[in-house]
C-alpha cells in the first residue's frame, strides 16, 4: 500500500510540473532566435522542426525546406515540403 501511494503522488507530482505547449513554443522560439544570431545552421533546423511539430504552419514548413535547401540538403528540402522519390519506374 505504501508503494502505491508514493507512486501515486510521484506521478501526481509529475504532472503538475510538466510544460505545457506554449511554454514549449516559447522555449524553441527562444531557442530558434539564438541559433539565428549564432549562425547554427542545425539548432536552426532542429528549432523550426520541433516548432513545426508543436504548431504545423506553412510558412514554418517553407522557411525550414529554405534552410535545407541553402545547406546543400535538396532532399530533406524537398521531402520537408512534400516531394517524395518515386521508387519504381515504367
Amino acid at each position: 500500500m505504501k508503494k502505491l501511494i508514493i507512486v501515486l503522488l510521484l506521478s501526481i507530482s509529475f504532472s503538475a510540473t510538466a510544460q505545457s505547449k506554449s511554454d514549449l513554443q516559447k522555449h524553441y522560439e527562444a531557442f530558434y532566435q539564438e541559433m539565428r544570431v549564432q549562425g547554427d545552421v542545425n539548432g536552426v533546423i532542429s528549432a523550426l522542426t520541433h516548432l513545426n511539430v508543436i504548431d504545423p504552419s506553412d510558412q514554418r514548413k517553407d522557411t525550414l525546406a529554405f534552410v535545407y535547401a541553402n545547406n546543400n540538403q535538396h532532399m530533406q528540402a524537398l521531402n520537408t515540403i512534400g516531394i517524395e522519390k518515386k521508387s519504381n519506374r515504367f
